[in-house]
């Protein structure tokens, strides 16, 4: 007759055969859990950062961080995430090579791959597939090219200068170029996700959108004021209403405004 007792070298036989079968989180998805979270809060930040900021122009904002030996921060962060991809398809053939095969498994590292493209993507859409050469920087400009003492929105005569209220716009010197926006919105915001996805990069479907106009040489010459200033080391911890003022910019002497806006300023003196 046999004997029904199971030998110990059975029992633990029976228990890893089990544990093969069977889901468990082990250090490896707590790893890939806590880099998902990290770059998920980091790229949302900086996303949502772009998304409220009162952005001068679409370069000024994806082009952060550029430098000679880094690239901007959103194509660091796109590197990053498929180098998680990478990191979770080894662990994918580490697991598949020791035959560890469960229908809770391969959910679980689906469920993982699909956060990862998603994370992907959403960096993805924030680069350029092309070289965007960042602006110099940014000031206050009139948006019009060429403005009357009409169409100027006069706000203050100070020391001699009158100043008008415009609009943020990034510089770009060599291409003696000026973007001037509104809005960064694109037209059919309310386009669906995957849409916008098929059409393109969401940056690239930015700058397409995005006016841009010849830089005047009073503009140039503003500009160049302004860097100055920024560049003198007296002015280093200072406020930056020192260099530039916010929303408003000095209106060019040629430039007179209207009898009524003078007799204005008169009164409220």
């Amino acid at each position: 007759m046999g004997s029904d007792k199971i030998y110990r070298w059975d029992r633990r036989r029976l228990t890893e055969a089990r544990r093969e079968k069977t889901f468990n989180i082990d250090i490896l998805d707590w790893t890939i859990l806590a880099l998902i979270f990290i770059m998920a809060f980091f790229s949302l930040r900086l996303f949502f950062i772009f998304q409220i900021a009162s952005a001068p122009c679409i370069e000024h904002q994806l082009m952060m961080g550029q430098s000679s030996a880094y690239p901007p921060i959103f194509e660091m962060t796109f590197r990053i995430s498929l180098a998680l991809a990478l990191f979770w398809a080894c662990v994918t053939v580490l697991r598949i090579m020791q035959k560890r095969k469960s229908w809770a498994l391969i959910a679980w590292h689906g469920a993982i791959f699909m956060a990862i493209f998603f994370l992907s993507m959403m960096n993805w859409n924030l680069t350029f597939s092309t070289y965007v050469n960042p602006p110099d920087g940014f000031m206050v400009i009139e948006p019009r090219e060429k403005p009357t003492p009409l169409n100027i929105n006069w706000q203050k005569f100070e020391n001699g200068q009158w100043f008008a209220q415009g609009l943020k716009a990034c510089i770009w010197l060599d291409e003696n170029k000026v973007s001037y926006n509104e809005t960064l919105g694109i037209k059919g915001a309310s386009t669906p996700v995957m849409k916008l996805w098929l059409k393109g990069r969401y940056a690239e479907t930015l700058l397409n959108n995005q006016s841009y106009r010849s830089l005047t040489h009073y503009e140039r010459s503003l500009f160049l004021d302004i860097q100055k200033c920024q560049a003198n080391i007296m002015n280093y911890g200072r406020h930056r209403s020192a260099c530039h003022l916010d929303w408003l910019y000095p209106v060019h002497p040629d430039l007179i405004p209207p009898e009524y806006v003078r007799e204005q300023y008169t009164m409220g003196k």
